[in-house]
């Protein structure tokens, strides 16, 4: 079965916004799904690479829609929050620090940041750059893409939250 990682993922759609010529664009695209030299993919029969293409786009395109509550890399378990109340503080400011345009392109860092080893029981912001790593390397699209999504929608709720709590403690604060 073909893993597309995080990793291959951004170098796909890197490929698609610059490689005009759509055999060659394919060509590169089988080239990193496959771990595969481009040279050895150029020497491929066309009816192999068009059998080759079939099979790797739905990889692509049909992301699953959600997530596992937990998932193994490398026979590590990690969690995945879900419950924004229980969000700490240095989390919430790792995500403040995430560039808003960068969307998919910082999902692997999102992902570190919201998902830790089962064994780890508080977040440690120092770990999150040797995670973030890993799973750029090794984290299935179709985890994370899921996740950014849930992630995404979820940070506007727990701004709110955040604004209002703040409101209150500043309301508290004036009334004493």
């Amino acid at each position: 079965m073909t893993i597309i990682t995080i990793r291959k993922f951004l170098e796909i759609q890197s490929i698609i916004k610059l490689e005009s010529d759509i055999l060659d664009r394919e060509m590169k695209i089988l080239s990193v799904v496959y771990d595969k030299p481009f040279d050895e993919i150029q020497q491929m029969p066309i009816t192999k690479l068009k059998a080759a293409v079939a099979t790797t786009a739905p990889l692509l395109i049909d992301f699953k829609t959600s997530f596992p509550k937990s998932f193994r890399i490398d026979g590590i378990k990690y969690q995945i929050e879900t419950n924004f109340g229980k969000v700490t503080g240095g989390q919430y400011i790792d995500i403040k620090t995430l560039d808003s345009d960068g969307g998919l392109s910082q999902v692997h860092i999102l992902c570190a940041i919201m998902c830790r080893p089962v064994k780890d029981k508080t977040y440690d912001g120092a770990k999150v750059p040797a995670r973030a790593e890993l799973f750029y390397e090794k984290l299935d699209i179709n985890i994370a893409h899921p996740l950014m999504v849930f992630f995404f929608q979820q940070y506007k709720l727990l701004n709110g939250i955040i604004v209002d709590y703040l409101s209150e403690e500043a309301r508290k604060t004036v009334q004493n």
